[in-house]
């Protein structure tokens, strides 16, 4: 059997927000910070993990002027996930908690900007902003499911 073995390119800025707030209001208060312009995605971004679909919410926004890419992402994906109990052929169902990258589980969302050169003026405006309780600039390198945040 032929293997293919892919090297990503894990050239991008990626900073870890941790803030209970909903995704559109973490997307709004990017938006008046940064000076961008996130909107929703109409798909939820999918990864299938343990049998189970993951979902998480996304945002996305394309600088045409500068060329850059921001994606924010939800970490937390809550699944319903239904069991089968053998002894009476009952069903249950119970939320199951899947992360996009689970050796972050503290972090809420990731924020990914394809230039590199506006790290440290983004990660200064985005520790800023009150709402948040506390901002990271995050070593994809050393991430275990760093493919995770390889979007198509």
């Amino acid at each position: 059997m032929l293997m293919l073995d892919v090297e990503y390119d894990f050239d991008f800025l990626t900073l870890g927000i941790a803030s209970r707030e909903p995704a559109y209001r973490v997307s709004w208060f990017l938006n008046k910070r940064l000076g961008i312009h996130l909107q929703r995605e109409p798909e939820n971004y999918l990864i299938m993990n343990e049998n189970t679909e993951n979902h998480h919410l996304i945002y996305f926004y394309f600088c045409e002027d500068e060329l850059i890419e921001y994606t924010l992402i939800k970490n937390k994906s809550e699944n319903i996930v239904e069991e089968v109990f053998s002894d009476y052929s009952l069903f249950d169902t119970k939320n199951k908690t899947s992360y996009l990258i689970p050796e972050q589980p503290k972090i809420d969302y990731f924020l990914k900007v394809t230039e590199l050169s506006k790290s440290d003026d983004l990660l200064t405006k985005t520790r800023n902003i009150s709402l948040f309780n506390a901002v990271f600039d995050i070593d994809v390198y050393g991430l275990k499911s760093k493919e995770n945040l390889i979007f198509d």
